[in-house]
């Protein structure tokens, strides 16, 4: 039933990707949640290590050992050609296993506004690690 859910939140979600809405991308390996068009504005860094957590979804592990979802900005998109990781917009590619700085924020679920429904099997802590900039 989540499943079902989850591919028909994809398949409506992926629409409003076009226009700048909040979606989810996925591939066989991994899938990760791509933010609604924003202006930033927020001032916590995000560092750790890109890692595959619960229901196959894209985090960051910090160096304390905390896991975070993450959310990236608006045009990422998943890699392709058998590597696993982001291409953010104007940036660089961030494979699974890549260490990495980004400016954004946190936040607690649900992720309100242009945001997609977060797969229950995703979450695997309190708050979400929102990328607005890659370092």
């Amino acid at each position: 039933m989540i499943v079902a859910s989850f591919v028909g939140l994809g398949t409506v979600a992926g629409c409003g990707g076009e226009s700048g809405g909040g979606h989810i991308v996925e591939s066989g390996d991994v899938r990760t949640i791509v933010a609604p068009a924003s202006e930033g504005g927020r001032d916590a860094q995000i560092a750790g290590e890109l890692i595959i957590a619960d229901g196959r979804c894209l985090a960051v592990r910090t160096s304390e050992g905390s896991v975070h979802l993450l959310a990236w900005p608006n045009g990422t998109k998943l890699l392709e050609g058998g590597q696993t990781g982001v291409a953010v917009p104007g940036k660089r590619h961030i494979k699974v296993g890549d260490s990495f700085e980004a400016g954004g924020g946190y936040q607690s679920l649900p992720l309100g506004d242009g945001f997609p429904e977060v797969p229950t099997e995703c979450v695997g802590s309190e708050e979400v690690a929102i990328v607005d900039s890659v370092n």
